[in-house]
């Protein structure tokens, strides 16, 4: 506990002196005095310290008068000297902060906050400011209090204050002082970030209403500069102080000009990264603001500096960055890989807490405009985009994602695909892709679990919950352990709606051995283009290769190329596998995942158009994937080639007496003419030949291998296998009356590169 002979020597000297630093007025000294010694007489405060103790009563008068001092003022202000009977703590910042805390609750004390309308006039004095600044500075106040009360509280109010005076001197065209934004964080013992936070949103919150501050309401394409802003609509403290709401038209002046004027870049990048837990840092922790401004300086520096980017705004526990030159999406991601493994680690070692950062890439259009004389930044949907990727890094315990245009510009860096997300503000699912957080992992290991998550995405449950149980938890797997579990409770969840693809449903795509002799035509035009490819070792790639059988033909032909076979069936790959062939691979995956080594000289479909959407899709992958003089082989059936046997189902049906199932029945597979066909791949910019080619085959071959494949649609309609087998029957009866008239032909499609 503190003397009473102890406070008063201290009352008498170095409080005196304090005071006399601070300029506080008498009354406030007279009242330190009083707090001092009822403290004294009344409270158990040795554990703080006899400096603590009476810097803390200080700061208790100056609240209680209302004075425009702040904790850290008083701190300097104070001598700390050294007493015999002082065994609390050492005198500092934060000692005297709880000081300062447990005198005002233990004596009951209330204090007042400072409001930062005071300290704008103790700037406006510090900077010989006019008057008019001052004016059109409190107004600013007001017409953000109007909207945001949090935003210019006493909480707020070091940081609210000076971004108030930063903009009205902007404003006041008149005014001749200009001090720079750190000059007034440091005569308000705020940091440079805080008071360029605030300025943003003042300035956000100006143009969304613009009925405070006289501005006509900006639209999507045009911007609103600082210098239109018409000072006299800040000067009347009553109207700007009401609701947005209570405003009056007449305020809005006539003569205010919009600035039209936007710059388009087309291929940017935009990164938004994220200080995590900032409130609660800030709150508990004194001293956090000098060690965030530290990070922000570095991380500032690293952009600019070491990556060639630019820094668009900081947004107080956060940064938003933009790279507009060349390669713009490799030096964003490079920038923010550096922050977090050099920065980052080296600020966190001189913290007191956790200190950890996520960021969001993307990359695309933006356009650039001026806001205001004080800000010029961009917009679009890219920049939304960054900002929902860097909103999920918490969700996965993930420190960067970037979108799909920044991951496929970075090939050789591993990234976890989390396939099609629901994002606010996005309009449609995106897939993000999430940079691994240790070094450590390489393509193979992503290789697999992108699989796995490409098997949840397309409804094998089975093999995705195979993987994320034999991973999650193991120490043998360097997986990014939340990801894991967030993806093994949506396999669940999509069970329990009983979503995913049926089995009838992909076996209709079941590779038959009548199938295999009906694609002679495809087997040999394939053999050909090999044969005349002048590559040494052509690359050959076949999607959706089924169980391999079409390509092990094709590959036993061709020992001099490489094939490559892809396909997402699970148990299609895993029987290809087996195969024994040196010069052939297989993978599951599809033509928009794979990533080669190397382009295919040539690529080979047979019968992809099961739609006019998948086969555009497939024709857009494929042609990332081959080389500029390769050549694309199709085969597709035409529409009129399973017709007959499609119309003998509907008759069965009829025979049955059970038309009415198939009332609104649509066979899942749609059929093109050749002409359809060559307009699909003019619009993909691929230059094509489409001909009418004849294939054998037996009639009681084709018969079989549409009742084993094709018919499944139709059998699932029927509830017990009594009924589909009387199907089947009245099927083969029926086909047999119409199988002369079988179509024999299908379109066989050459296609080069445009």
């Amino acid at each position: 506990m503190v003397s009473e002979d102890v406070a008063i020597e201290l009352q008498q000297d170095l409080m005196a002196t304090a005071i006399k630093r601070l300029d506080v007025s008498t009354e406030t000294g007279t009242r330190a005095a009083e707090i001092l010694k009822t403290a004294a007489a009344n409270l158990n405060t040795h554990v703080h310290g006899v400096n603590n103790v009476c810097a803390a009563v200080l700061l208790v008068a100056c609240r209680q008068h209302e004075e425009p001092v702040t904790m850290t003022e008083v701190v300097e202000a104070w001598e700390p000297v050294d007493v015999d009977e002082d065994v609390g703590e050492e005198f500092s910042h934060s000692s005297v902060g709880r000081a300062f805390n447990h005198i005002g609750r233990a004596l009951e004390i209330e204090t007042q906050p400072t409001h930062p309308e005071a300290l704008v006039e103790r700037a406006v004095d510090e900077f010989g400011l006019t008057d008019r600044t001052q004016t059109i500075a409190e107004n600013l106040l007001g017409a953000v209090r109007a909207v945001d009360p949090a935003a210019v509280g006493a909480v707020t109010a070091k940081g609210a204050a000076p971004a108030a005076i930063y903009l009205a001197i902007g404003i006041n065209d008149a005014e001749t002082a200009t001090p720079t934004q750190v000059d007034l964080a440091e005569a308000l013992d705020t940091q440079d970030v805080t008071l360029r936070s605030n300025r943003d949103s003042f300035a956000a919150i100006l143009r969304e209403h613009p009925e405070l501050s006289g501005l006509p309401d900006p639209d999507s394409e045009s911007q609103i500069t600082y210098k239109d802003v018409a000072p006299q609509q800040f000067l009347d403290l009553e109207q700007v102080r009401k609701p947005p709401s209570a405003a009056s038209a007449e305020s809005i002046p006539d003569d205010v000009s919009i600035a039209e004027e936007e710059e388009r870049i087309q291929e940017a990048a935009v990164l938004f990264g994220d200080i995590r837990n900032f409130t609660s840092i800030v709150q508990l922790y004194e001293g956090a603001y000098g060690i965030v401004n530290e990070l922000f300086e570095r991380v500032e520096r690293r952009v600019a500096e070491n990556h060639d980017g630019e820094v668009d705004k900081l947004l107080g526990d956060g940064i938003m960055a933009i790279w507009t030159n060349e390669n713009p999406r490799q030096k964003a991601v490079a920038c923010a890989v550096d922050i977090l493994e050099n920065d980052l680690p080296d600020i966190r070692t001189d913290a007191p807490f956790d200190l950890e950062m996520g960021f969001g890439i993307a990359s695309g259009e933006l356009r650039r405009v001026d806001i205001a004389d004080v800000d010029r930044t961009v917009f679009g949907d890219n920049v939304n985009l960054a900002a929902r990727l860097e909103g999920l890094c918490k969700r996965f315990d993930a420190e960067l994602i970037v979108d799909a245009q920044t991951s496929k510009a970075l090939q050789e860096t591993p990234m976890y695909r989390i396939p099609s997300r629901d994002l606010q503000g996005v309009n449609e699912p995106r897939d993000v892709f999430i940079h691994p957080n240790r070094s450590d992992i390489d393509h193979a290991e992503i290789d697999q679990f992108n699989q796995a998550a490409a098997d949840l995405e397309e409804g094998f449950y089975t093999e995705a919950l195979e993987f994320f149980a034999s991973t999650y938890g193991s120490r043998h797997h360097p997986y990014n352990q939340t990801i894991i579990q967030r993806l093994a409770i949506e396999c669940f969840d999509r069970f329990e709606r009983g979503e995913g693809d049926s089995p009838g449903d992909r076996g209709l795509y079941t590779f038959t051995e009548t199938q295999l002799q009906r694609s002679r035509p495809l087997m040999d035009a394939v053999k050909q283009v090999i044969g005349e490819c002048p590559a040494d070792t052509p690359r050959v790639l076949e999607v959706g290769c089924a169980e391999g059988e079409l390509l092990l033909e094709i590959a036993g032909s061709c020992p001099e190329a490489e094939f490559v076979g892809i396909d997402t069936s699970p148990d299609a790959i895993k029987t290809a596998t087996e195969s024994s062939e040196q010069n052939v691979e297989f993978r599951r995956t599809s033509p928009g995942r794979l990533v080669p080594e190397d382009s295919f000289d040539v690529v080979y479909l047979n019968s992809p158009l099961y739609s006019g959407e998948s086969y555009l899709e497939v024709l857009e992958q494929v042609r990332d994937l081959i080389a500029d003089d390769g050549t694309l082989v199709i085969q597709q059936a035409p529409s009129e080639f399973d017709q007959k046997l499609r119309e003998s189902a509907e008759e069965a049906a009829v025979m049955m007496g059970y038309e009415s199932i198939f009332e609104r029945f649509t066979y899942p597979i749609d059929f093109f003419g050749a002409e359809e066909i060559q307009d699909v791949h003019d619009s993909r910019d691929w230059e094509a030949t489409v001909e009418r080619v004849a294939v054998g085959g037996d009639v009681r071959d084709r018969i079989q291998d549409f009742t084993t494949t094709g018919l499944r649609p139709y059998l699932e309609q029927f509830s017990n296998s009594v009924e589909r087998q009387k199907f089947k029957s009245e099927f083969r009866a029926a086909a047999q009356r119409v199988g002369s008239d079988l179509n024999p032909t299908v379109f066989l499609v050459t296609a080069h590169p445009c």
